[in-house]
């Protein structure tokens, strides 16, 4: 797995844009994207690392410095700069029950906090998430409890296309616009090439904003939402060979 190929399931989560401030009788662009892109950061930060490190172990690279304890526990420590320039700082490790994050940066992102796997498929995190992504891009989020039930089917969906079920649920402070709660359910079957079949994302807080996913009827590439009496769309280029979705001031490839 290439360090392209990892950066690009962040990017298949990241509906990159600049936070807002605080309650707003009208949302910008930039804000819807901040919202839509707060259920499925977690499941993408635990896949990085446990697919990530593993591969960097294997290979044997200097930086970040990886060891593995007694019980197949990896211990990454940063504070260097790889070969290819790459500056990693902090450190984590990574086992069979989930990711423990301490103020480690990868990829312009500083995790810190833990992302404990469930035997019955759960992924639980607790976790603050903010990176400068250039361009003035700042992302914040802070996360409470968030629960992805049967998170072997996202990391399916974000790697082989589907099919894939899973649901998000828990906490989320969002930059400046706020604390919310997510309440997610996405499956698909493969109907649509570029969104889920069907399903819906609801974040509820200083005001409550919708997602409805509608690949099965109506496969366009865009996503649907509505807050109070607003709104739009996410639309997915589907021209070029990956596509990208317009968030607005921001496109991010997928």
């Amino acid at each position: 797995m290439t360090r392209l190929s990892i950066s690009a399931l962040l990017s298949l989560s990241l509906l990159t844009a600049c936070p807002g401030s605080g309650k707003k009788d009208t949302l910008s662009d930039d804000d819807v994207a901040m919202l839509g892109t707060a259920a499925d950061l977690p499941p993408a930060t635990a896949f990085l690392a446990m697919f990530l490190f593993p591969f960097m172990a294997s290979a044997e690279m200097d930086c970040p410095t990886i060891t593995e304890d007694d019980d197949g526990t990896l211990q990454i420590e940063g504070d260097c700069t790889d070969t290819e320039g790459q500056t990693w700082s902090g450190s984590a490790s990574v086992g069979g029950t989930g990711v423990t994050w301490n103020e480690f940066d990868i990829f312009g992102l500083t995790l810190d906090g833990t992302q404990t796997m469930g035997l019955d498929g759960s992924l639980v995190t607790n976790m603050t998430l903010d990176g400068d992504m250039g361009d003035g891009v700042q992302l914040t989020y802070a996360y409470t409890d968030h629960t992805v039930t049967n998170y072997m089917s996202f990391f399916s969906a974000a790697f082989e296309g589907g099919p894939y079920d899973y649901a998000v649920s828990g906490g989320v402070s969002v930059g400046e616009l706020g604390d919310f709660t997510i309440e997610s359910t996405v499956a698909h079957t493969g109907t649509c090439e570029y969104e889920p079949d069907s399903g819906s994302q609801t974040l509820t807080g200083p005001f409550t904003i919708v997602f409805t996913y509608d690949g099965a009827e109506n496969c366009d590439g865009c996503i649907p939402w509505t807050s109070g009496d607003q709104s739009g769309e996410f639309c997915r280029d589907i021209g070029g060979d990956t596509g990208s979705w317009d968030t607005g001031d921001w496109d991010t490839g997928w």
